[in-house]
């Protein structure tokens, strides 16, 4: 595994020796797969307002909209023009949720089971929305 600073290797130990790490060709893969299917703004995140079913929130409680303990939800932390992603439990997420945000300005929480992606803003803005084209 490559070297990516001090603020990604502490994200890494805070999520404990679960999490995998998605480098190269499969980082892009999944950023493809994921993040890239959403329409961007340049320079300022997601365009969120082409995005039919999307809702800000406040706080970091998701359940309610994912229907799904945060235990049970499989994730990837995407961080943008960030090489690694790494795939863990969104329950490991929200009790490291410092050291995730830490890695980059914005973060990107894609929910594996629920196909929900969470976008955490530089600006404190937090948005939730469908993946396009799912029911």
């Amino acid at each position: 595994m490559l070297e990516y600073g001090p603020m990604f290797n502490e994200c890494l130990e805070a999520l404990g020796k679960h999490a995998v790490v998605f480098e190269g060709q499969d980082a892009k893969s999944i950023r493809d797969a994921t993040v890239n299917l959403f329409p961007h703004n340049l320079g300022s995140g997601l365009n969120w307002s082409e995005v039919r079913d999307h809702v800000r929130i406040d706080s970091y409680d998701f359940a309610p909209i994912l229907c799904m303990p945060d235990e049970e939800i499989n994730v990837f932390v995407i961080w943008p023009y960030s090489e690694p992603i790494i795939k863990t439990t969104l329950a490991k997420v929200l009790a490291n949720i410092d050291d995730v945000e830490a890695v980059n300005f914005d973060t990107y929480i894609y929910c594996i089971e629920t196909k929900h992606l969470i976008e955490i803003h530089f600006s404190g803005r937090i948005t939730i929305g469908r993946m396009p084209g799912t029911l």
